[in-house]
């Protein structure tokens, strides 16, 4: 994923590198749909999901920079501890955090 961002690099609040891989939903990606459900898997992944596509066809894999660019409010879950997920019902509700279940159990 050799491309630009519009954002300095000195600005960039995660500890995965810009171009690290992360997955979305179509719908975000392509069709301006919020975020409502930020997952940092217990492997290291991030999700950016919006509630609505669960099947894999409407899955997308996006470069972190460019969810970033499109959704830079993401900065505040840089310290989202992996394992662990945040949502919220709405665009306009509150986010709520708590510890996923370990994908094992």
């Amino acid at each position: 994923m050799d491309h630009k961002h519009n954002f300095s690099e000195d600005d960039w609040p995660f500890d995965e590198s810009i171009d690290h891989v992360t997955y979305s939903t179509k719908n975000i990606v392509h069709e301006g749909f919020p975020i409502l459900t930020i997952a940092h898997d217990h492997d290291g992944d991030w999700q950016f999901l919006c509630g609505y596509a669960q099947e894999t066809d409407q899955m997308a894999i996006v470069c972190f920079g460019c969810i970033y660019e499109r959704h830079p409010f993401i900065k505040e879950f840089a310290s989202l501890p992996r394992g662990w997920l945040a949502w919220r019902d709405s665009e306009n509700d509150p986010w709520q955090r708590e510890p996923m279940e370990p994908e094992n159990a």
